[in-house]
C-alpha cells in the first residue's frame, strides 16, 4: 500500500479545480492557472503566510480566492484506510463596507459558492477519497473575524474576507496499492 498525505490529496483536488476555474490553455494537455490558491497548516501559520504575501509587491495579488486545509487533524487507521475529520475554508477578499446582501451578490454567489461546488465535486472524483463517508457542517462567514457577543468583532486575517467554513468533514481515505 502507498500512503499519501492528506495535504497532498487536497493539493490534487485543488489542482483539478484550477483546470476548470482558472484554465490556461497552452496546447494539449490543458494546464490550470493559479486560482484558487491552496494553503495548509496551523491557522496562525496561514495568517503569517498571507501577511508575508501582502508585503510583497508581486505576491500580494496571489492570495485569493484561497482554499485552506487547517491542521492539526487526527487520522484513525483502519483495515479499510484512514478516517479523518477535517476543517477547511474557502476564502475570498471582500470590501469592508459591504452589507450582507452585497456580500452574497459580490462574493458568495460569484466566487465562494462556485468554488464550494467544485471542491465537493472534485473531492468526490478523487480516487483516494471513499464515497461511503461524506458529511460536514458548512457555515457562510460574512466578514470573517473573531466571534464577539454580537458577531464578528475583528478580522482573523489581515485582509477583509468572506468565507465558507467547512467543519468536521468526515472522510475515509483509501490506501492505493
Amino acid at each position: 500500500m502507498s500512503y499519501k498525505p492528506i495535504v497532498d490529496i487536497f493539493k490534487d483536488v485543488t489542482d483539478a479545480i484550477r483546470l476548470v476555474y482558472d484554465p490556461i490553455i497552452t496546447g494539449p494537455p490543458a494546464s490550470g492557472g493559479k486560482k484558487p490558491y491552496y494553503l495548509y497548516g496551523h491557522p496562525l501559520e496561514i495568517v503569517n503566510i498571507l501577511s508575508e504575501k501582502s508585503s510583497n509587491n508581486t505576491l500580494k495579488f496571489e492570495k485569493f480566492p484561497l482554499i485552506v486545509l487547517f491542521q492539526d487533524f487526527p487520522e484513525t487507521i483502519t483495515l479499510e484506510g484512514r478516517d479523518v475529520s477535517l476543517n477547511l475554508a474557502i476564502i475570498t477578499d471582500t470590501r469592508q463596507d459591504y452589507y450582507a446582501a452585497d456580500r452574497y451578490t459580490n462574493t458568495f454567489k460569484t466566487t465562494l459558492y462556485p468554488l464550494w461546488d467544485l471542491l465537493i465535486e472534485y473531492m468526490k472524483r478523487n480516487s483516494n477519497i471513499d464515497q461511503t463517508t461524506f458529511e460536514y457542517q458548512k457555515t457562510d462567514r460574512l466578514f470573517w473575524g473573531k466571534h464577539g457577543l454580537y458577531g464578528n468583532d475583528g478580522n482573523i486575517f489581515n485582509d477583509f474576507v468572506d468565507a465558507i467554513e467547512i467543519e468536521n468533514l468526515k472522510l475515509k481515505i483509501k490506501e492505493q496499492c
